[in-house]
């Protein structure tokens, strides 16, 4: 963990030596408060190890900074492309359905309000009439 913490300061560093890199400076400041609250949570672990608390502790510690890790990783990403959380999060739910499919369009089952449907080939649609005695046969 030590490494990935690392290289998000040397990120840090880097936008203060270039500020035009950064898009968004309320994300780089949250980014900056998540390494620092990283760092002090492994600092306290590290601190309280010897008292009888201290596998629990270190445990915990581990976790918090796992999750401070994570969260200024994501706030790096979006500062320095200008996006806000909420466009980061919809561009990975839509690279995520693209990979889940395998297709570079979304399918429209239920056409949104502008748009038109897309036109159905005449073999493929095949329209089912029910007579009076519930069996069902091709219209026509």
């Amino acid at each position: 963990m030590d490494g990935v913490i690392t290289a998000i300061v040397g990120f840090l560093l880097v936008g203060l030596i270039w500020p035009h890199l950064i898009k968004n400076r309320t994300q780089y400041y949250a980014a900056f408060g998540f390494v620092v609250f990283a760092l002090l949570v492994q600092t306290f672990a590290l601190m309280f190890s010897g008292t009888t608390h201290g596998p629990k502790l270190a445990v915990f510690g581990g976790v918090v900074t796992g999750f401070c890790v994570i969260a200024a990783l994501l706030m790096c990403l979006a500062c320095a492309g200008g996006k806000t959380v909420r466009e980061l999060s919809g561009e990975v739910k839509g690279a995520y359905e693209v990979i889940r499919r395998g297709e570079t369009e979304k399918e429209v089952i239920i056409p949104l309000r502008g748009q038109t449907p897309r036109e159905r080939d005449a073999a493929v649609v095949e329209r089912i009439e029910i007579d009076d005695a519930g069996n069902d046969r091709p219209a026509g």
